[in-house]
C-alpha cells in the first residue's frame, strides 16, 4: 500500500481541461448537500510536486472494485495551506463510470479561500478536469459525482489569498483512485448525446407538431453497434418540490437503429407548467460486457419549459400552481375576464393548500379565483385603461401573470388606400365593442373631403386577407396618391359610451 501511495502523492498536478467519457455523454452532476456556492469551472492554473507525507489512508474492497482514499493530517504544512478534507460515500459504477464521494471540509480560513478538485490520470502531469469552489461557512458537507475512468485520480487542494508565501504548486489535501478488476473485459457503445430544443418553423407550421400548451422537447442519438444498451427511462425532476413530474420509458428494438445509431427525436413533455426550470434524469439498461443493469442512472441536464400558448406575462409557475389570462370582454357594466388557473392543491402554505384571486395592480381589489371556471366578471368601476390585471397566491401575494388591458384603438387602421376607384381599408386587433367609426378622407390636410362615411359593420380583424372597400364616384384631378384620414370612433368603454379621435394629420399610401 505504501508503493500505490507514493505514486500517487509525488505525481506533479497539471494544467486541467473539462472531459467527459467519450463512449457515451456523461453530464457532470454536483450536488451540494447543504447551501453553499455554486461549483464552477475556472481558469487554468498549475502546479509543482505536491509537499505531503503519507498519512491515513483508507482501502475499502468491493467485489471487483477497490477504493483508496487518503486525507492529509494537519501536520507538517503551513496553516494557511491546510484545510481538513475527509472523504466517504465513495461509489464507482462502472456502467456509467461515474464516479460518486461526499466531502466534509473544515476550514477556519474559508472566507479567503478557493477549493479546487482535480482530476488527471495517475502518474502524469496532463490534466484531464478542474473544478473550483467557496464555501459559505467554515464547515459543510458536499456531495459531488462526475465522469470517472480508473486509470484517473482525483485530488484536492486550495488557494488561500491570506498566504504570503504562495508558490506556483497546491499542497495535495486529499486524493481517490478506484480500480476495477475487470475494467480490460467492459465494452461500451461508441458514443451519444441528448439536445434540448424548440419546434422547427416546418414543424409548427407545417407539421402541426408544437403543441398548444407549455412543453420541453428533447432529440438524443447514440451508436451501439454491439446492442449493449436496451432501453432508457427519462424523468422529468422538479428539485424544489423533490419530486418526478413525468417520465418515459423507451424500449430499444433492432428496427430502430440505421447503422448501428438510434435517433429519437421529438422526445416531448408536454401540458407543463410554463417557463419552469427542470432536470432531465436519465436511466439506461443493458449490460457493459461484464454485468447487466437494470436502469442506472447516468446523468442529468436543466431546461425550462417553453411558454407556449400563454397570452399574459407569466411571473411564477410551479407544477401544480400556474395562471394565464387569456382574454377580456369590456361589457356596459362589467368586463368579463377569460383565464386559465391550475391549482391542484400540491403548493402549500403553512401545510394548507393555497388559494388564488385576481386583482388590479395598485387597486384596492381582490376576488378569489375558481379553478374549475375560466372567466370572472369584474365591475367597470374598479377599471381604467391600461390598468393591469394580476392573479395572485393569497397566503403570499405572489403574482403568477398579469395581462394589460388596453382599448387597443390608437392606431385603428391597420391600413388605408386607393386604388381605381376604390378605398381599401383594413382594422387592426382591438379590445372594445365598437359601436361605430365615422371618418373622412381628404387629399389636402386641411381641405374639403373626398369621403365621408360611417362604418356599423365590422369584419373579422383576424382575418388577414379580409379588406373592407368603399367605392368612390368622383376623385380630385390633383390626386396623388396620398390620403389624410380623420376618424372618430364610438365604442363601449369602461365609463359606458366614449369616444376616440384619430388624429387628422396622420396619412397612409395606397
Amino acid at each position: 500500500m505504501k508503493k500505490v501511495f507514493y505514486i500517487v502523492m509525488f505525481v506533479t498536478m497539471f494544467i486541467l481541461i473539462g472531459c467527459s467519457h467519450e463512449d457515451t455523454e456523461i453530464i457532470e452532476d454536483t450536488e451540494i448537500i447543504e447551501d453553499t456556492e455554486i461549483i464552477e469551472d475556472t481558469e487554468i492554473i498549475e502546479d509543482t510536486a505536491p509537499n505531503t507525507t503519507p498519512n491515513e489512508y483508507t482501502i475499502v474492497k468491493d467485489g471487483v472494485l477497490t477504493y483508496t482514499s487518503w486525507s492529509h493530517d494537519g501536520n507538517n504544512i503551513f496553516p494557511e495551506k491546510y484545510a481538513e478534507i475527509q472523504l466517504s460515500k465513495l461509489e464507482y459504477h462502472p456502467f456509467t463510470k461515474n464516479l460518486c464521494f461526499t466531502m466534509d471540509i473544515s476550514d477556519k480560513d474559508y472566507i479567503t479561500t478557493t477549493y479546487w478538485i482535480i482530476k488527471r490520470p495517475r502518474g502524469t502531469s496532463r490534466t484531464e478536469s478542474q473544478i473550483s469552489f467557496k464555501m459559505s461557512s467554515s464547515k459543510k458537507s458536499f456531495h459531488h459525482c462526475e465522469s470517472y475512468n480508473p486509470d484517473l485520480e482525483i485530488v484536492f487542494g486550495l488557494v488561500n489569498s491570506k498566504d504570503l508565501n504562495p508558490t506556483t504548486s497546491l499542497d495535495v489535501l486529499a486524493w481517490i483512485t478506484v480500480d476495477d478488476e475487470k475494467e480490460n473485459s467492459r465494452v461500451y457503445p461508441e458514443g451519444g448525446h441528448f439536445t434540448t430544443r424548440n419546434f422547427t418553423y416546418d414543424e409548427i407550421y407545417i407539421e402541426k407538431l408544437e403543441p398548444d400548451n407549455p412543453y420541453i422537447l428533447m432529440d438524443y442519438q447514440f451508436t451501439d453497434s454491439a446492442r449493449l444498451y436496451k432501453g432508457m427511462y427519462i424523468e422529468l425532476y422538479y428539485r424544489p418540490f423533490d419530486m418526478v413530474y413525468q417520465s418515459k420509458e423507451i424500449v430499444f428494438t433492432e428496427d430502430m437503429y440505421v447503422n448501428d445509431t438510434i435517433n429519437l427525436d421529438t422526445l416531448l413533455f408536454e401540458d407543463l407548467p410554463p417557463g419552469v426550470e427542470f432536470e432531465i434524469h436519465y436511466y439506461f439498461k443493458g449490460t457493459d460486457g461484464v454485468n447487466t443493469y437494470d436502469y442506472v442512472y447516468f446523468g442529468s441536464r436543466t431546461v425550462t419549459s417553453t411558454r407556449t400558448g400563454m397570452t399574459s406575462q407569466i411571473k411564477n409557475s410551479y407544477p401544480g400552481l400556474w395562471a394565464n389570462i387569456i382574454d377580456y370582454e369590456i361589457g356596459e357594466t362589467t368586463t368579463r375576464v377569460y383565464y386559465e388557473l391550475v391549482n391542484d392543491g400540491r403548493v402549500l402554505f403553512n401545510s394548507t393548500p393555497v388559494t388564488t384571486e385576481i386583482g388590479v395592480y395598485g387597486k384596492d381589489l381582490r376576488i378569489t379565483l375558481d379553478p374549475s371556471a375560466d372567466f370572472i366578471e369584474i365591475d367597470n368601476v374598479y377599471l381604467e385603461n391600461y390598468d393591469a390585471f394580476q392573479i395572485y397566491i393569497k397566503e403570499t401575494n405572489q403574482t403568477l401573470c398579469t395581462k394589460q388591458l388596453n382599448y387597443n384603438i390608437f392606431g385603428l387602421f391597420e391600413y388605408f388606400g386607393y386604388s381605381n376607384g376604390v378605398f381599401k381599408f383594413k382594422l387592426s386587433d382591438y379590445n372594445v365593442n365598437i359601436i361605430s367609426i365615422y371618418f373622412e378622407v381628404r387629399v389636402i390636410e386641411n381641405g374639403t373631403p373626398i369621403l365621408v362615411y360611417t362604418l356599423t359593420e365590422f369584419s373579422d380583424v383576424n382575418d388577414s386577407s379580409n379588406f373592407q372597400s368603399i367605392d368612390v364616384d368622383k376623385i380630385p384631378s390633383s390626386f396623388m396618391g396620398y390620403t389624410y384620414l380623420h376618424y372618430v370612433v364610438t365604442y363601449h368603454g369602461l365609463l359606458g359610451i366614449e369616444t376616440y379621435e384619430g388624429n387628422p394629420s396622420s396619412y397612409t399610401r395606397p
